[in-house]
């Protein structure tokens, strides 16, 4: 068997490996932008966590005036059309 004819199979399914090369960049491409939104999301989880540990508690009536303003807003939101 001589060079040129053992490379004859090889260039029969390049194309293929072409193909597989481009699905599994685009498998690669999918996943490390998961993966970033993965980091700033806990990136922006922990920023909360440390700014929540860093803020005095919320007393009672203070958690209850938030609770009414959220609901104002929402109902505000839902009015607006």
């Amino acid at each position: 068997m001589n060079a040129i004819s053992s490379k004859e199979p090889i260039q029969t399914v390049l194309p293929q490996v072409e193909l597989m090369e481009g699905y599994l960049r685009m498998l690669l491409d999918e996943f490390e932008l998961e993966v970033q939104k993965a980091s700033l999301t806990q990136s922006l989880f922990e920023a909360h966590m440390a700014k929540a540990m860093q803020s005095p508690p919320l007393g009672l009536l203070d958690l209850k005036l938030c609770q009414r303003s959220a609901h104002e807003e929402r109902l505000k939101g839902a009015a607006s059309p």
